[in-house]
C-alpha cells in the first residue's frame, strides 16, 4: 500500500466516523424532540383536566350567586359568595401556558437539530459511498456508509415534514434557526444510496 492509498483510507475512515457521529446526534436530537413533545401533551392534558374542574366549580358558584339574587338570604352570606367568586384562582392556567410555550420551543429545537445533523450525515455519507462497481456487500465499511446514507435520507424527509407543519414564526424565533437555514440549503442534495449509485455511475 502506497502512502497515498494509506492517506485515502485514513480519510475514508475519518469520514465514516464523522458520519456515524452525525447521525447519532440526529437520533439524539430526535429523541429529545419527542420527549419534549410528550411532556407538552401531558401538560395539555393537565390543563384540560384543570379547565374542566374550573368550569364545574364556576358553574356551581354562578348557581349560588343566581340563587342568592333570587332568594332572600342574610347579607353576610351574599357577601361571602361574591368574595369567593371574585378570588377564585386562575393564574395556574397562565403558568401552564408558559410551560407549554417553553416545551414547544424545546421540541422545535430538537427537531431542528435532528434535521441539521441528518442532512449533514447524508451529504458526508454520499462522499464516502463508493461507486456501484466498487461496492462490496461483505465490506463492513461499505455497509455502514450505505446504512448512514439510507437512514439519514429517511430522517431528513420525516423531520422535514414535521417542521413544515410548524408555524414559521416559531422556527424563526428559535435559538438554533441558523442550523435550520443551513439544513434547508442541503435538502435538495439529500439522496438515498440508490440515487447516489446512479449519480456516481454517470460521472
Amino acid at each position: 500500500m502506497t502512502i497515498i492509498d494509506g492517506f485515502n483510507l485514513g480519510m475514508s475512515i475519518a469520514g465514516i466516523v464523522l458520519s456515524v457521529c452525525a447521525i447519532g446526534l440526529s437520533f439524539w436530537f430526535y429523541d429529545k424532540a419527542k420527549d419534549a413533545e410528550q411532556r407538552t401533551l401531558a401538560a395539555l392534558e393537565g390543563i384540560k383536566s384543570q379547565t374542566e374542574t374550573l368550569k364545574d366549580i364556576t358553574a356551581k358558584q354562578m348557581g349560588k350567586l343566581i340563587r342568592s339574587a333570587t332568594e332572600v338570604r342574610p347579607m353576610d352570606e351574599i357577601i361571602t359568595l361574591i368574595a369567593t367568586f371574585r378570588d377564585f384562582p386562575s393564574p395556574q392556567i397562565q403558568l401552564k401556558d408558559a410551560q407549554i410555550s417553553s416545551l414547544t420551543a424545546q421540541s422545535i429545537e430538537g427537531y431542528i437539530g435532528a434535521f441539521f445533523y441528518a442532512s449533514f450525515s447524508n451529504l458526508l455519507g454520499q462522499i464516502n459511498l463508493p461507486k456501484i462497481e466498487d461496492y462490496d456487500e461483505k465490506n463492513p465499511v461499505h455497509l455502514t456508509i450505505k446504512g448512514v446514507v439510507d437512514k439519514s435520507s429517511v430522517d431528513v424527509a420525516n423531520v422535514g415534514r414535521i417542521l413544515s407543519q410548524v408555524d414559521p414564526k416559531l422556527i424563526q424565533a428559535s435559538s438554533v434557526v441558523g442550523y435550520y437555514n443551513d439544513a434547508l440549503q442541503w435538502v435538495e442534495s439529500v439522496k438515498d444510496s440508490t440515487a447516489v449509485f446512479v449519480e456516481k455511475s454517470k460521472s
